[in-house]
Formats: C-alpha cells, structure tokens, sequence
C-alpha cells in the first residue's frame, strides 16, 4: 500500500495541509496546537467545577487543594494563550495574507516563535505524576501571574519549580514573535500599497498590538 493511500497518512495531511504552501501548514499547526491546550483547559476547568460542586453538595473533597488551584491557573493560562492567543494570531495570518498576496519571509522567525510558545506550556504544566496517585498539576498552583506569592519561599509551604518561570518567559517571546513577524509583513503590504490597508488589515494590526502590550 502506498503512502498516500494509507488512511493514517491521509488524515495527517488533511489536518496539517501537509500539500499546501507554508502559511497554510504553519497557521494549521498552530490552530491544532491551540485547540490541543484549549482541550485541556476545558478538562482544568471541569476539574475546578467538581471540586466545587462536590464540596457544596457533599462537603467532600474529590482532589487537594494544590490539585484545585492548579487546575484554575491552567485553565487560564492554557485557554486565554496557549487557544485564544495562539488561534488568533494563527487566523490573523492565514486571511492576512490572502487579503493582501504576501509573500512570507523569515520564516524560521515564526517557527521559532511557534517552538518556544508551545514548549513553554509544557514547561509550566511540570512533571505529569501516574503513581501513587495520578496529578498533572504539579507547577501550576501558583496563580495565573508567576510573582503571586503562592509557592515562594517563605510564603509558602509549597515552592513551584524554576521551569514555570523559564516557561512563562518563553511564553512571552513565542508571543512577541508571533506579533513581531505579523507587523513585519504589514509594514511590507503597507510599502506596496497606494491606498489604506483594508479594514481587517487595521483590525489584525491592532488587535496583534494589544496582545503584545497586553
């Protein structure tokens, strides 16, 4: 059986429009990403919820406290970035460059930015802990923001690790990447054109603007 005939082969390369130009396969990759963490938020958020409903009802816990927290500051952190963020910039792009007939250049930028923003939610998810009970929740009961004294030493009896604060600051220049090589290209279209950009240019560039600064 050849390869493009295999069913598994054919389903990678409908997701991941392996068979189409770069933007396409990079922006696909990047919706699939964000949709992956916006899973997994949903499931942090769901958590957070039966703890809640299970102490109303019951006046029982079903998982620690740290396991409770940690599931709010995930669901946080992975549905605003690592879906939001990320599915955002991802269609801002892809129309992006429709609209306006880019030609994309320095693409190893946006990979990069691509890599380091999608390590660094692994990083700030820590070590995923089968046995003797199962939490995968390890690094993230700290709070959404990395200087909450929740897990500082002498504040707390639980310290998180480095790697959440490696992880946020990756987080942070995969986001500045994103924006920076999206403002690049329409600093470019801008130089082409003898009228305004469109209204969705505007809209992307400034939308792009406030997830930078935000």
């Amino acid at each position: 059986m050849s390869t493009r005939s295999n069913p598994l082969f054919t389903l990678i390369n409908a997701i991941f429009q392996l068979d189409k130009d770069w933007v396409s396969r990079i922006t696909m990759a990047m919706i699939v990403m964000s949709l992956i963490w916006g899973m997994l938020g949903i499931i942090d958020a769901l958590m957070a919820r039966i703890q809640e409903a299970s102490w109303g009802l019951t006046q029982s816990l079903v998982i620690t406290s740290q396991e409770y927290y940690g599931s709010i500051t995930l669901h946080g952190v992975r549905d605003l970035f690592g879906f939001a963020v990320q599915l955002e910039v991802a269609l801002f792009i892809f129309l992006s460059f429709r609209l306006l007939n880019l030609q994309p250049k320095a693409k190893w930028f946006l990979n990069i930015g691509f890599i380091l923003f999608n390590i660094s939610f692994m990083l700030l998810e820590g070590p995923i802990v089968a046995f003797p009970s199962f939490n995968d929740n390890y690094f993230g009961a700290t709070g959404w923001y990395y200087m909450n004294p929740i897990g500082i030493p002498n504040y707390s009896q639980y310290v998180v690790s480095p790697l959440w604060f490696i992880g946020y600051e990756l987080m942070d220049i995969g986001t500045y990447i994103f924006v920076i090589w999206l403002i690049y290209h329409y600093y470019i279209a801008s130089r082409g054109m003898k009228e305004k950009l469109p209204i969705f240019a505007v809209f992307a560039l400034m939308t792009s603007l406030m997830i930078a600064i935000g």
